[in-house]
């Protein structure tokens, strides 16, 4: 994006350990509102270990992913967000 600092976007970004929010009452809506399944975000290790290599690619799955996010109808209305706050406040009052 021509004109924006990375820095001012670092600044917006907030960091948090999962095991700090242990114990604290989340929503139970919200969370990853483009995936209705698990996900790892590396695989690297596996690359490396096993030789692994991945069969697809997040360019190649958007279009799925997107038809799913509408067939569940979470294109209608705003997006749930209670669970993001929920954390955010979280790990900026521990901060």
């Amino acid at each position: 994006l021509e004109g924006i600092d990375p820095r001012d976007v670092l600044a917006k970004i907030v960091f948090y350990d999962p095991a700090a929010l242990k114990g604290l009452e989340l929503p139970k809506e919200g969370k990853f509102p483009f995936r209705e399944t698990n996900f790892g975000v590396a695989v690297k290790k596996a690359k490396e270990v096993l030789g692994w290599q991945p069969s697809h690619t997040f360019a190649g799955d958007i279009a799925a992913y997107y038809a799913d996010y509408c067939r569940l109808g979470k294109d209608q209305g705003p997006v749930k967000r209670a669970w993001d706050e929920a954390v955010m406040s979280a790990a900026m009052s521990t901060a």
